[in-house]
C-alpha cells in the first residue's frame, strides 16, 4: 500500500523562522521599562542602605566594619562606617532611585505625547544598563576609600562618572532626536519641560565629573561642588 504524502513537509521554506530574541530589547517601551523596573529595584536597596544607615546611628561601633583584601599592588580595604554607607545611601536614592524613575519616565512619556515610537529604542534601552552597570561599579567604589572621589553626590570614581555620562548622552540623542522627526514642530510644552529636564541634568553630570579633574581645594571648587549638589536635588 502507498503511502499518503503531505508536500508540505518536503518544502522547508514553509515553515516559518524562527525570530531571534536580540540581545537588547527593542520593542516599544523596552527603555523605559529597563529604567523604571531598575528603579524599583534600587528603592529596595535604597531602603535597605537606609535602615543599616539608621541603625549605624544608634551603634555605630557594633555596625561598622573593616574588611582588608589583599591584592597584587597591595592591601585594599572595604570600609562600612556611618560616613561611607549614609553616602552610599544618599546616591543610591538620587542615581539609583530617582535617576532610573526620571529617565524611564521621560522615555515612557514622550512617545505618547509626541505620537511615535522613540528613534532609537535600543539605543535607550543600552543606555538603561549602561547606567546602572555604572551605578553598581561607583556604589561599590564607595565603600573602598582608596579608589572613591569626595565630595557631595561626587564620590563615584572618574571611570565610573564617564560611563554614567556616556548613557546621559545616550538618552539625550534618542530624545533629542525623536522630537525632531515629530510631526508636530511645537509639541506640547510638557516635552520641553522633559527635554529642559534632561540637558540640564547632563550638563550638570559633567560639571560635576569635571570638578575634580580641576579641584585644588579652593574656595571656588568648594562653591562649585556645592552648586552641583544643589542643582542635581532642584533637578
Amino acid at each position: 500500500a502507498s503511502m499518503a504524502v503531505n508536500p508540505k513537509k518536503l518544502r522547508p521554506y514553509d515553515t516559518p523562522t524562527r525570530r531571534r530574541v536580540p540581545l537588547i530589547p527593542d520593542g516599544p517601551d523596552a527603555a523605559a521599562t529597563v529604567f523604571l523596573v531598575a528603579a524599583i529595584v534600587w528603592l529596595v536597596a535604597a531602603t535597605g542602605i537606609g535602615v543599616l544607615w539608621a541603625g549605624m546611628q544608634l551603634f555605630p561601633d557594633l555596625l561598622s566594619l573593616t574588611l582588608s583584601v589583599p591584592t597584587f599592588s597591595g592591601t585594599l580595604e572595604i570600609v562600612m562606617s556611618p560616613a561611607t554607607v549614609g553616602a552610599g545611601f544618599w546616591n543610591a536614592v538620587v542615581f539609583g532611585w530617582l535617576s532610573n524613575a526620571g529617565l524611564g519616565a521621560i522615555l515612557f512619556i514622550t512617545p505618547r505625547v509626541l505620537g511615535q515610537r522613540l528613534v532609537g529604542e535600543q539605543v535607550g534601552a543600552a543606555a538603561a544598563g549602561l547606567w546602572n552597570v555604572g551605578m553598581l561599579a561607583g556604589l561599590t567604589a564607595i565603600y573602598v576609600p582608596s579608589i572613591a572621589a569626595t565630595g557631595t553626590l561626587a564620590e563615584f570614581p572618574i571611570p565610573v562618572d564617564a560611563v554614567l555620562l556616556l548613557a546621559l548622552l545616550l538618552v539625550n540623542d534618542v530624545f533629542w532626536r525623536t522630537g525632531m522627526s515629530a510631526r508636530e514642530r511645537a509639541p506640547y510644552a510638557s516635552v520641553w519641560f522633559l527635554g529642559v529636564a534632561l540637558l540640564g541634568f547632563t550638563v550638570l553630570y559633567a560639571v560635576g565629573t569635571l570638578v575634580p579633574l580641576v579641584s585644588d581645594g579652593t574656595t571656588f571648587a568648594a562653591l562649585v561642588g556645592a552648586a552641583y549638589a544643589r542643582g542635581l536635588e532642584t533637578v
